[in-house]
């Protein structure tokens, strides 16, 4: 994977979100696919369990505040033709009065049939950025188990 497709696979992927289009999202996935967060890995077996995570993600940042996601510079680590890890610095603005979040999560790739898709995740700073708020402030992420 290069860096400019890693930029627009993200670039698709942060559109889709963007768009509350759970279904958008989910199609970026290979299933079965992993989300490691903290001690607590979690296998999608289906397509119909991600997308129901994906609704439920996208629902608990819109009662958040969600304006849009947006990414920075991508670190691409490449493994031959078929593999890829790439770690994303996220950027969440909210509405008003409400600071963006800004946290990485990473991404395991997998070149298939023509396209990449996800099938791994390291969720290792998404919750912490949201825990850190002022304890008053609502979190995306209270029951939640992935990105």
């Amino acid at each position: 994977m290069t860096q400019t497709q890693a930029e627009e696979f993200f670039g698709d992927y942060a559109a889709a979100f963007n768009g509350f289009d759970a279904l958008g999202v989910t199609e970026r996935y290979e299933v079965p696919c992993v989300f490691s967060q903290g001690e607590l890995p979690t296998v999608f077996e289906s397509t119909q369990s991600l997308l129901l995570n994906n609704r439920r993600l996208i629902e608990a940042y819109r009662e958040d505040g969600f304006e849009h996601a947006s990414f920075g510079v991508l670190q691409v680590h490449s493994f031959g033709p078929v593999h890829a890890l790439v770690d994303v610095p996220w950027t969440i603005a909210r509405r008003a009065p409400k600071e963006p979040v800004r946290f990485r999560t990473a991404y395991n790739l997998r070149h298939r049939e023509g396209q990449w898709k996800i099938w791994a995740v390291t969720v290792y700073e998404e919750v912490d950025a949201f825990d850190a708020e002022a304890p008053t402030a609502a979190n995306p992420h209270a029951d939640r188990k992935c990105n």
